[in-house]
This record gives C-alpha cells, structure tokens and sequence, in this order.
C-alpha cells in the first residue's frame, strides 16, 4: 500500500520497512563478496565495480542489478547459473557465444 502524505508508518509497516532493508543489506554484501575474488578466466583481481556475472545457464535476470525484488533464495539460484569474470573476459565470453572465432594468444 502507497503511503499519501507524510502519515506515519504503522507498526507492520516498520517491520516490513525493517526487514526488507535487512534483506538488501545481506544480499549486497553477498553479491559485493563474490565479486572480491579473481576473475574465472584470467584469475586476476579487480575492483568489484569491474567484475560481473556471466551466466552459463539460462538467465533469469541480472543478480547484480536485480537482487532488491528477489528474494535470497531466488538470488542464491540465480547466482548458481553465473561465473564471476572481469569486464573484458565477459566481453569474450559473450562475443565468443554469439560468433565463435578462434583466439589467437601472443599475437
């Protein structure tokens, strides 16, 4: 229910208000925690703001940008699905899927 004016939150209310941002902040520092490690192919260490998930199984949606409607479980699920990987290896990964062409190392 939309709150109209500056009324105050009912008791249920601050709970629900409580509880979700409990939930966030959790989820959050789940998310912000894998993406403290290496990267999956490269296995160097970025910045987290440089790491993303790339998903190896059907996507649901982003849990890096999506997790505040979902709930644990469903993040924890949608996680499973992902490798961890910096920005330029899901750039390869994804373009690799999407047209394979071999890589040429050392060139």
């Amino acid at each position: 229910m939309r709150r109209i004016g500056n009324l105050p939150l009912t008791p249920a209310e601050r709970t629900a208000k409580a509880q979700k941002k409990r939930r966030e902040s959790w989820l959050t520092a789940f998310t912000h925690g894998l993406k403290d490690g290496g990267c999956a192919d490269c296995y160097c260490v970025y910045p987290r703001s440089v790491m993303e998930f790339d998903h190896v199984l059907p996507k649901v949606y982003n849990p890096s940008r999506d997790y505040g409607m979902r709930s644990p479980r469903s993040v924890l699920g949608e996680v499973a699905k992902c490798h961890v990987v910096c920005a330029n290896c899901h750039k390869l990964r994804t373009g690799q899927r999407r047209r394979p062409v071999p890589i040429v190392e050392g060139s």
